[in-house]
């Protein structure tokens, strides 16, 4: 059995340990020029994981070592560097590999992954550790490409373009956002920022580890294990208490966000224009201590003028037009990009076109009509309250849970059975209807539902995907005869 994993971020990196581990050859293939997914691509100034750090990382990889409680994005890529050069992962690594197109070949029972370049890597697994936030999303804004001056994504920060003295835009206002205005605010002569949708915004318990507590972290690894415990059982309390449908702790949340909105803007206009009309949680609560602030300079104006277009100039609103030097989009990302791979199943089937807006994967990892394929963190495993980090290790286990039954059977392809997959929807649709995502449009969601988030704990979903029910849920075959699925 061989696999091959498309992505090298902190997925695809926890995904070729456990198979390493395991025994199991792997590939890994990655498109950009180093390791890291989105902890290389952003670099923008301010650019930080609202997770506390010694939640974000590996469970099974303590880093001691981190400098704050909430970590800054060169100190979570120097991490995941670490991480891959101590347990040899990057020899496994084909940097600057662009997948083209996933086949599975049903004669040979292997997928075949051709690049850009006209490799072809074959498997007999195909993992898909991409996620869902790696495509930058731009605003569909007639004449954004004869914009005059100098444009680019926050995803694709250019910091060659010297801001200082610059009339600026910023289009967006939301988790990159915030960590950016205030220190574009800074330097730019003139700033505008264009918010379409408020969010509700909490201050950020963030500061310094002193030496003497990180010196006890090394020193006693199970101070560190209790504290991360500590971090994560809160976070789950939060989201009990607080991401359901006019819940009391969401009533608790809209007044600590007033208090903190009033507490930093003193002009009641500027404040009611940043109150959101939604209940808190909705979508995603923003952590920060200096955005508000930064929007109370002289230099900076908030803007919630409908934009119709983007002239050579700059952005042009319903009500006037406003020039600018330097044009920022934090816009976020595409959320369906899953969809955008080029991966065939048995018969020609594409992924792209049977998901449409619509992505279903059985516990957001497998789909019917595609054997051995996984996906990590794909359809409905985002979280709104969590770390991630949580998902993407239950979800390697199950995966080398599923491959290790495999190996042991006769046969040579898994594949979830239909019925699983519309009986997991069937109780997920349900669960999702009550909980506070389903009250205000958002990312999340589209005209077909919640496609994004787990609509539970990261307890509950540990439960679920602890042991794969191979007998219920997946049909393996491709042997000398159809088997049925040993259990676990």
């Amino acid at each position: 059995m061989r696999v091959v994993i498309v992505g090298a971020g902190m997925s695809g990196l926890c995904m070729g340990l456990k198979l390493k581990r395991a025994g199991i050859p792997f590939r890994i293939l990655e498109k950009s020029p180093q390791l890291g997914g989105t902890w290389w691509e952003n670099t923008y100034p301010g650019c930080a994981c609202d997770i506390p750090s010694h939640l974000y990382g590996y469970s099974f990889a303590p880093n001691p070592d981190w400098s704050r409680v909430f970590p800054p994005q060169p100190e979570i890529q120097a991490y995941v560097l670490a991480f891959a050069e101590k347990h040899g992962l990057v020899e496994a690594i084909r940097f600057g590999t662009v997948v083209r197109e996933a086949r599975y070949d049903e004669a040979r029972r292997v997928w075949r992954l051709t690049t850009t370049g006209g490799e072809v890597h074959e498997a007999e697994v195909y993992v898909s550790a991409v996620g869902a936030l790696h495509e930058p999303k731009y605003p569909e804004l007639p004449g954004r490409e004869d914009f005059a001056g100098e444009a680019f994504h926050t995803a694709r920060w250019d910091a060659s373009v010297d801001l200082r003295g610059k009339r600026v835009g910023v289009i967006g206002n939301a988790g990159s956002a915030v960590q950016l205005v205030p220190h574009v605010a800074e330097q730019a002569e003139r700033l505008y920022v264009f918010q379409r949708t408020a969010h509700w915004v909490l201050p950020k318990a963030d500061a310094p580890y002193p030496a003497w507590l990180r010196r006890m972290f090394r020193a006693l690894p199970l101070l560190l294990l209790l504290y991360r415990w500590l971090i994560w059982a809160r976070l789950e309390v939060l989201y009990l208490l607080t991401f359901t449908k006019g819940s009391r702790g969401s009533r608790y949340l809209r007044r600590l966000t007033r208090k903190h909105l009033h507490a930093a803007i003193a002009d009641p206009q500027l404040r009611e224009t940043l109150t959101p009309r939604y209940q808190p949680g909705c979508k995603r609560i923003l952590l920060t201590n200096d955005y508000y602030p930064a929007l109370a300079r002289e230099n900076v104006e908030l803007v919630t003028d409908p934009l119709r277009r983007i002239d050579p100039a700059g952005p042009v609103g319903e009500a006037r037009d406003y020039p600018v030097d330097v044009l920022i989009y934090a816009t976020g990302f595409d959320p369906l990009a899953w969809g955008q791979l080029e991966v065939y199943g048995r018969g020609g089937r594409h992924l792209g076109s049977e998901w449409g807006q619509s992505p279903r994967a059985h516990l957001g990892m497998t789909v019917p009509g595609y054997p051995n394929y996984f996906l990590l963190l794909g359809p409905n495993t985002g979280l709104g309250h969590n770390s991630v980090m949580w998902m993407v290790e239950c979800q390697v286990n199950y995966v080398v849970q599923c491959l290790q039954a495999l190996r042991r059977s006769s046969g040579s392809e898994l594949e979830v059975r239909e019925e699983a997959l519309e009986g997991y929807y069937a109780e997920i649709n349900e669960q999702l209807g009550r909980s506070v995502w389903s009250t205000c449009q958002s990312w999340y969601r589209n005209e077909d539902g919640i496609f994004a988030l787990w609509p539970g704990t990261t307890t509950r979903y540990w439960w679920r995907t602890r042991r794969p029910d191979l007998r219920r849920d997946f049909v393996i075959s491709g042997g000398l005869s159809e088997t049925p699925s040993p259990g676990l």
